[in-house]
């Protein structure tokens, strides 16, 4: 990889079942870990690793909180995650992906990223039919309050 691009991600055009961690490789020695945990947030943890074994940092997001930055630069292991790498959580329906934007410098290499995808994740069944009568009791608790 040159030093302004970031290696060519192949990925499925389908999401990935509920419940996997999908592992992208970033630069040679930094890559992200995306794991849904499928509750009715669709929180989502995304952690950066130094050659899959050294956290750097780790950040949750949800339908609360659909954007993640990262405020200060952290530097290890030769790995710098640079101010104002971006994470977004992006709701499209019954699927949401998990989006990277921003600087990642690997052994003094810069590579760009925008809009790599980390990671694309349906609802199962289950959790539709879970939120639709969480969102239909929250309405009931709703309507009581204006009697």
């Amino acid at each position: 990889m040159s030093g302004s691009e970031v290696g060519r991600l192949s990925y499925a055009a389908t999401p990935d079942p509920p419940g996997q961690t999908i592992d992208t490789q970033i630069t040679p020695d930094c890559n992200a870990r995306t794991e849904a945990t499928f509750d009715i947030n669709d929180s989502t943890w995304v952690t950066f690793y130094f050659q899959n074994r050294v956290p750097l940092w780790r950040a949750l997001l949800s339908i609360a909180s659909e954007r993640v930055t990262l405020m200060d630069s952290i530097q290890a292991c030769g790995i710098v995650l640079s101010e104002g790498l971006t994470l977004t959580l992006n709701p499209m329906g019954d699927v949401y992906t998990m989006l990277l934007d921003g600087v990642i410098a690997d052994a003094g290499t810069t590579y760009k990223c925008k809009g790599l995808l980390l990671g694309s994740f349906a609802r199962t069944a289950e959790m539709k039919d879970a939120v639709k009568s969480i969102r239909m009791g929250m309405h009931d608790i709703e309507s009581l309050s204006n009697l």
